[in-house]
């Protein structure tokens, strides 16, 4: 299979779990199946448990040892070009103009920079934005 299969079918499978649970938060409407008061730590142990093994292994499932061996000069690129963005990321926040205040934000930034293409900032930011009540509120109206 291609790349690209792989790709569309670990994010149908995400797609997929996610409709099944925003219908099981709204049917029946008298009763719903998930109440809103297990909305949260339902939340929670999905994404945690769920959806991130789900993304890796569907999408590493087509790499081999043999593989890799045979792109050894790829690995090793990639793991310059991280150690590079997260050196770099790092560098610019000792500067005054990019100085950023709180330490917990700077050290998601400089994950998200030396991760870029592995979805490194929304897995950072998604559990900690579902936990604002505008956000969980406007779920259901």
């Amino acid at each position: 299979t291609s790349v690209l299969i792989a790709s569309a079918s670990a994010v149908a499978k995400v797609f997929v779990i996610g409709a099944i649970g925003y219908v099981s938060a709204i049917r029946p409407k008298a009763a719903p199946i998930l109440p809103a008061s297990a909305m949260n730590a339902i939340s929670k142990m999905n994404f945690n448990l769920l959806i991130i093994p789900l993304v890796y292994s569907a999408l590493a499932s087509g790499v081999t040892p043999s593989a890799l061996g045979s792109l050894w000069i790829v690995l090793v690129s990639g793991i310059g070009v991280i150690c590079l963005s997260y050196a770099v990321a790092s560098l610019l926040g000792k500067l005054p103009f990019f100085r950023v205040d709180d330490r917990t934000d700077f050290d998601a930034l400089r994950i998200a920079a030396a991760f870029p293409n592995i979805v490194a900032l929304p897995i950072l930011i998604f559990p900690t934005l579902c936990e604002f009540p505008v956000v969980y509120n406007a779920f259901y109206e």
